[in-house]
Formats: C-alpha cells, structure tokens, sequence
C-alpha cells in the first residue's frame, strides 16, 4: 500500500485547512472516489489563504512534515506518533526529503539517515538529519544558512 499526504481545505470561509493522511493500494488513484480512500486527519490549522510555489508538505514512508505559522515545521513518525518541532526560519516556502538511495545499494549496510531540506521565505536554509529509537524523535540539524552569511 502507498500514501501520501495532502492539504484539504476544510473551511474557506474560516481559511482552515486540514493535513490528512490517505493510504491507498497500487492502483488508479484519479479514477477512485473520494469515498474509497482511508484518510486520517492529522491536524487541523488556521492559515493565510494564499498560493504557495513550493511544497508545505513532504512525506516519506517514516516520516510526516508540514509547515506551521511562525516558520515552523511540525514533524511526525508515522511508525510510533513521536513528534518534533523544527525552528529556525521566518516563514518556511519549500521544504522536501532527500531522495534515498536506490534499492539493492550496497554501499552502506547500516540504516540510511533521513535528511529534511527546508528554505525560509527569507533566504534561509536548514537541514536536518531524523532519527528516531525508543518512541523519541531526535532530529539534528546539519546545516544553517542565513542570507549574507558567507560558506564555507
């Protein structure tokens, strides 16, 4: 079975928008009702009704994040519920999961990291490496780059 995250609005008129999760098997999405998906709400937040170029969501098989007010990202592990806040931006414009390595790679036989890439409305990038052991999620973050600060 696959999943994927999505945005629905809930409210137009109370700008509310829900973050929901949908599972569904290996077979025409487009052609399925809306009835025949299981969703669970995941949350539901008020936000600016306003068009986003970059994503607001990214999903991976373990992990769930979605941006909140104040440049936040709300991270969830869909395998034990544990939960993380992200800090560190304005206001969060596109974030997204590092692809993974392909299946059968063997040039690492140890569990791959998960890294989260976010970019703040203001220029700012941060990126985070997830882990999560014993119902405890630790994200650490590896890179912090604020405009008109020189890399290295």
């Amino acid at each position: 079975a696959a999943a994927a995250a999505v945005l629905i609005p809930s409210s137009p008129e109370a700008n509310m928008t829900s973050v929901a999760l949908s599972r569904f098997d290996e077979v025409d999405v487009a052609a399925l009702a809306k009835d025949d998906l299981e969703v669970s709400t995941i949350t539901l937040y008020q936000r600016e009704l306003a068009l986003h170029r970059g994503a607001q969501v990214a999903v991976t098989s373990e992990y769930i994040c979605y941006a909140i007010k104040g440049g936040m990202i709300r991270i969830i592990n869909r395998l034990d519920a544990s939960r993380a806040l992200l800090r560190g931006l304005e206001k969060v414009s596109d974030m997204a999961f590092a692809p993974s390595a392909p299946e059968g790679d063997d040039l690492e036989e140890e569990e791959e990291d998960v890294v989260l890439a976010a970019v703040g409305s203001e220029g700012g990038l941060r990126v985070w490496s997830l882990e999560s052991s014993d119902g405890s999620l630790e994200p650490a973050e590896l890179l912090k780059q604020d405009v008109g600060t020189p890399t290295a």
